[in-house]
């Protein structure tokens, strides 16, 4: 049985804090005011991401008036355990709570997966119960404040932790699935499920985290983050931010930087996993790429070819996605638009058909 230590280590390398803004703010912030319902939601959370998975492990709430309450957590889904895809769940948790000026830490300790929800609700019509069981006075319109923040950390929904192998991945919100509605939708789910289907007892590890450039991926290595158990295979997809971040464009400075990140990213492999495979691959087609950001793609796939092919190691290949799909087509993406980049179920399935190919064609083995 694993300990509590062998636990939350693995929480640390594996995982992120849990996310904010357009992925799923934790953060509550609540202004409202007493009202004659039962039920009133003070905030609600759902986790929108697929092939996600997070542990919540407390909740803090603070309010400027004292709030009977009710927490309740619905778990909407199953999770990928053991090598399959299980839709076991825990049952609804509803617990009473009283919130008020000094802070309330309410452990949680649980998985929620995609389309699972937590609700805080306001519970009766009276403002809590003094001490000794004395009811406060009704004060159903009397404005109040409610803030809170949700502990814990986002993780791969691959809960097979003694798979015999393990696949790593490293990239930024497209290889995270950003683009996708449903848990087997993104490319490197399907990549570990086709390695199943193939025999193979393979974990996913999904390290890419939406924004994130080479660079920061460099820093993070550099701090000695994100160091998770052995891989066999690495996929490392980077570019898309690379290119266009802030706006300014694939500068020569730009370029040097990535350039720089890739080498140092694959040096960080030979020194820490030397045994495992590393496909860096190509960045994948933007929606409607024309002018720079078209020739700026091209150049940041052949930067990165340019650093597999300098470092001459049998354990680390190109692959280029460039080509997965037509990058005119808006049905590829999950936010078409003139700077769409998410790809969708259909983009990720032809992002995973270059991958497995490549992969086939050069009798890569793990």
């Amino acid at each position: 049985m694993i300990s509590d230590l062998d636990f939350y280590n693995r929480l640390e390398t594996e995982g992120f804090g849990l996310p904010t803004g357009a992925l799923g703010s934790t953060e509550i912030d609540y202004t409202g005011q007493y009202t004659s319902s039962n039920s009133t939601a003070l905030a609600s959370l759902k986790l929108s991401k697929p092939s996600r998975l997070w542990w919540i492990d407390s909740i803090q709430f603070t309010a400027t008036q004292r709030l009977k309450c009710r927490l309740r957590i619905v778990d909407q889904t199953g999770y990928s355990y053991n090598g399959l895809s299980y839709n076991f769940t825990y049952p609804t948790q509803n617990q009473s709570v009283i919130i008020g000026p000094n802070p309330i830490t309410i452990p949680v300790k649980r998985y929620i997966g995609y389309g699972s929800s937590i609700l805080l609700q306001q519970y009766g019509v009276n403002t809590a119960p003094k001490l000794g069981g004395i009811l406060d006075t009704p004060m159903d319109g009397v404005q109040f404040a409610l803030t809170g923040t949700i502990t814990g950390w986002d993780l791969t929904n691959d809960l097979n932790l003694g798979a015999a192998k393990t696949i790593l991945g490293w990239g930024d919100s497209v290889t995270y699935g950003q683009g996708c509605s449903t848990n087997d939708g993104p490319y490197l789910v399907r990549l570990r499920d086709w390695y199943r289907n193939n025999g193979t007892d393979v974990r996913l590890v999904n390290m890419a985290y939406p924004g994130m450039t080479s660079y920061d991926l460099q820093l993070v290595q550099s701090q000695g983050l994100w160091q998770t158990k052995s891989p066999d295979l690495i996929i490392y997809t980077m570019g898309v931010n690379d290119i266009q971040s802030d706006g300014a464009g694939f500068s020569s400075q730009r370029q040097t930087w990535f350039s720089n990140a890739v080498a140092s990213a694959i040096a960080y492999k030979k020194r820490n996993y030397p045994n495992a495979i590393m496909i860096v691959c190509g960045m994948t087609p933007i929606f409607k790429a024309i002018g720079s950001v078209q020739s700026d793609a091209a150049l940041c796939r052949n930067l990165a070819a340019s650093a597999v092919s300098t470092v001459a190691d049998p354990k680390v290949f190109f692959c280029d996605l460039g080509s997965a799909f037509v990058n005119t087509d808006s049905s590829n993406y999950g936010d078409p638009g003139s700077t769409a980049k998410h790809p969708n179920e259909q983009g990720n399935l032809a992002i995973f058909n270059i991958l497995s190919s490549f992969i086939t064609t050069n009798n890569i083995s793990i």
